[in-house]
C-alpha cells in the first residue's frame, strides 16, 4: 500500500496591517497571511490568518517568488 506524503505548506504575507487606537498598548502591526499548498511549482491557497509582525520576524522567513494557481 503506497504511503501519499503529507502535504508542503508555507504561509506567504499578503499585507501588513498597522496596529491602531483599539489596539492594546504596546501591540505591534499585524501581517495578514495565506496558506498555501505547493503542488509541483504552483501554489494554491488553503487558508487565510493573521500573525504579529514580531512572531512572523522571529521565525526567520525567507523571500520566495511563488506562482499561484
Amino acid at each position: 500500500m503506497a504511503v501519499n506524503p503529507a502535504p508542503a505548506y508555507e504561509f506567504v504575507v499578503i499585507t501588513r496591517v498597522p496596529g491602531n487606537d483599539w489596539s492594546e498598548p504596546g501591540m505591534l502591526d499585524s501581517l495578514r497571511v495565506m496558506l498555501i499548498e505547493r503542488r509541483g511549482d504552483v501554489a494554491y491557497r488553503v487558508g487565510m490568518g493573521s500573525v504579529s509582525e514580531k512572531v512572523w520576524v522571529g521565525a526567520e522567513p525567507e523571500w520566495k517568488l511563488i506562482q499561484l494557481g
